[in-house]
């Protein structure tokens, strides 16, 4: 093979691959899948968010975590059902997340023997608490 035809090639070469490269930078990623997916998504976590109401309302009246309810900051809390027994602080997965903006990066679990369990999700930019899920568990111990 001479340089000449070696020459005559590289054009075809150099287009071909601008070629397949902006074929690639062209697609979206996204298919009629993804729209479906994120409408289930949606669909479960208000399945999710529905149970957790209705085990929150299967809470027996006598006990003090009967009247938390979502949202409730923690000195409310404080002051319907008591201190804690026992509590526990934990980052979630979102405060690895780069450049993630949002609020549950941590969260805060207090503990209540013999009652159950109340868990808030800490606000990063101002440190409030809110009470995410109350959970009644009569046989619950602190550590």
């Amino acid at each position: 093979m001479n340089s000449k035809t070696k020459s005559a090639r590289t054009p075809y070469i150099a287009l071909l691959a601008i070629a397949v490269t902006l074929g690639g930078c062209m697609s979206t990623g996204e298919s009629g899948d993804t729209v479906a997916k994120e409408e289930v998504s949606a669909e479960e976590k208000e399945k999710a968010e529905q149970e957790m109401l209705a085990r929150m309302a299967a809470i027996p009246k006598t006990s003090p975590l009967s009247k938390i309810e979502l949202g409730m900051s923690d000195t409310r809390v404080r002051n319907l059902a008591g201190d804690p027994d026992d509590a526990n602080m934990y980052q979630t997965g979102k405060a690895w997340i780069p450049f993630y903006y949002g609020t549950d990066t941590h969260r805060s679990d207090w503990l209540y023997e013999n009652e159950g369990r109340v868990v808030f999700s800490r606000n990063r930019y101002s440190g409030h608490l809110k009470v995410i899920n109350v959970t009644y568990d009569p046989e619950l111990t602190s550590l």
